[in-house]
């Protein structure tokens, strides 16, 4: 029975890495760095939280803000979805702008534009607006894991910003590069963080690290 003994031992070394490893998966994947975005072509819908108030009203705090982006989630992408059955054609993964900050807003007062780039002579307009979005320069992150990691990650990418030189200069976005599931499992959920912007007049005093460096 030597040999049992000995396959168990491996199995049971090869489990403890892979734990490991699931232990110690980072919530960022590569650097934050600064960019150039290019314009962008994308049928669009605005969702506000404030038309679908849950029956029994929000939830205190996170949870409620937690709700708030669900709700506005799953609205603007069935409207979406209606619109792709009707013969519309994404050209890319999906997206969303939040255009108030969801840590500091609360739920009642959550915007959020929801879209998918497509072609320049997309159709569809009775169902989404087709819109051509600003080139940008914008702070990028790679996100991979749960929602409020992601958050986490934002809080970072923020002072990082600063930390550079910069000052945000519009709502951020996320490209949702894996898709959109309703519960993704993290360590498939990868979002890459956009956010754009300008140069400060008087950079920090460590501005002069060169950007695209997040260490």
């Amino acid at each position: 029975m030597k040999w049992w003994w000995m396959v168990s031992v491996v199995i049971l070394l090869f489990m403890g890495v892979a734990q490991a490893e699931e232990q110690v998966r980072p919530s960022s994947i590569g650097e934050m760095v600064i960019r150039a975005v290019p314009p962008l072509t994308a049928a669009t819908v605005t969702v506000r939280a404030a038309d679908y108030v849950p029956k029994h009203g929000w939830a205190a705090g996170a949870s409620g803000v937690r709700q708030a982006v669900e709700i506005m989630l799953t609205n603007g992408y069935e409207k979406l979805a209606r619109w792709m059955k009707e013969g519309g054609r994404p050209a890319g993964p999906s997206f969303v702008v939040f255009n108030e900050d969801p840590q500091t807003t609360p739920p009642q007062n959550m915007t959020c534009k929801i879209g998918y780039p497509v072609a320049e002579n997309a159709g569809g307009k009775n169902l989404v607006t087709i819109e051509r979005l600003p080139a940008t320069t914008s702070a990028v992150v790679r996100h991979q894991g749960s929602l409020d990691d992601r958050a986490a990650l934002r809080d970072s990418l923020g002072k990082w910003i600063f930390s550079r030189g910069y000052a945000p200069a519009g709502p951020f976005m996320e490209v949702y590069v894996n898709g959109t599931r309703a519960k993704p499992v993290p360590s498939d959920d990868v979002a890459e963080i956009r956010w754009p912007v300008r140069r400060m007049a008087q950079p920090h005093a460590d501005g002069n690290d060169p950007p695209g460096s997040g260490r």
